[in-house]
């Protein structure tokens, strides 16, 4: 791979999670060049990761090889309408939000060759579920060369376009509606006397165990609920599983594509 050089437009959790997936596969590029709009977000990352370069413009970023839109979707139309004509023929963008598609970003950036990924955050350790799409534009080489890249990040696998917002809810966001559950239950175990290392390993194996239980074949939910006689949080279910469906669902529907580009 260093024979690719890559570019960073946005230095924000989604580049140091993939800049950390890379690092920890001890993959090799050509270069990688990253722009943000915060030079201490940069700097932050240089700090992380020394061989990254800082750039002073998004057209410096928009010039490597493979370039990565790493910008929430409110600011990806106007961040990347100046840079129209930036990128050249042979590189390729991969935008890491939801929202906006493939055809719209050509529009945009008068670029053909488009991937879309909804990275999950555990790629950091190169674990997770990481859905990604790709344009008909790019050759089988190229398919090919972004799949290999992909893969550093974990679980990468591709989806229909029209699937990353669904997979941008119940994947790359979801750890957030649980990691507090389990951060305060991690709490309330070392003051029930359990050290603190005890409470991490207990957790991890169960919550690990548990998913693969559920989901694995063989037992359905009523199967799987039963096998625990006692269930202290039962009367709260009803409340969280409808505030889940109204939040998810409205959110669902805030991301996904609309006709964001005006001429």
């Amino acid at each position: 791979m260093k024979t690719r050089s890559l570019g960073f437009i946005g230095g924000g959790r989604a580049t140091k999670i993939l800049l950390q997936a890379f690092a920890n596969k001890g993959a090799e590029f050509r270069s990688v060049a990253v722009h943000d709009v915060d030079p201490a977000v940069v700097h932050a990352l240089q700090d992380a990761f020394p061989y990254m370069e800082a750039v002073k413009s998004a057209a410096e970023a928009a010039s490597q090889d493979i370039v990565f839109v790493a910008l929430h979707p409110p600011v990806i139309a106007e961040a990347l309408k100046p840079l129209k004509g930036a990128f050249s023929p042979e590189t390729i963008g991969v935008s890491l939000a939801p929202k906006i598609t493939m055809e719209q970003l050509a529009k945009i950036t008068g670029t053909q060759k488009w991937a879309r990924m909804i990275p999950n955050a555990p790629a950091y350790i190169n674990q997770g579920h990481n859905p990604f799409a790709l344009s008909p534009s790019l050759s089988s080489r190229e398919e090919k060369e972004l799949t290999e890249i992909f893969s550093l990040l974990g679980n990468s696998f591709r989806a229909e376009e029209e699937l990353l917002e669904a997979y941008a809810i119940i994947a790359a966001m979801s750890p957030t509606y649980f990691w507090y559950q389990w951060q305060h239950l991690a709490e309330l175990g070392e003051t029930f006397g359990l050290s603190k290392e005890a409470c991490r390993s207990a957790l991890n194996e169960t919550i690990s165990a548990s998913a693969n239980l559920l989901f694995g074949p063989g037992l359905s939910y009523e199967e799987v609920k039963d096998l625990i006689p006692v269930k202290p949080l039962q009367e709260m279910e009803e409340y969280v599983t409808r505030f889940m469906e109204e939040k998810l669902t409205g959110l669902h529907e805030k991301i996904k594509p609309q006709n964001l580009v005006h001429h």
